[in-house]
């Protein structure tokens, strides 16, 4: 028995081998994954900011219409008034 335990424990390790090997690539492959999620997380966030600059954009503009529209529409009611 003493001949097969060296062979045994040869058989044991070499499992322990596979077993180490296949979680180093799933280790890469997850941190690969985890780069590329995080790389289009950066791109997502930019592309946030970007919109909200557009929209604080968009709503001066807004006011800024609305305050000339609201101006207009006091002058036609003066007008109006006069006439």
């Amino acid at each position: 028995m003493k001949n097969r335990e060296p062979a045994v424990k040869i058989e044991r390790f070499a499992e322990l081998e596979k077993k180490v090997a296949t979680i180093l690539e799933k280790y890469v492959l997850l941190k690969e994954d985890k780069e590329k999620i995080e790389a289009r997380l950066a791109h997502k966030n930019k592309e946030n900011e970007d919109i909200k600059k557009n929209l604080q954009k968009v709503l001066e503009e807004r006011n800024v219409i609305k305050r000339k529209l609201d101006g207009l529409i006091e002058k036609i009611n003066s007008f109006e008034s006069k006439s």
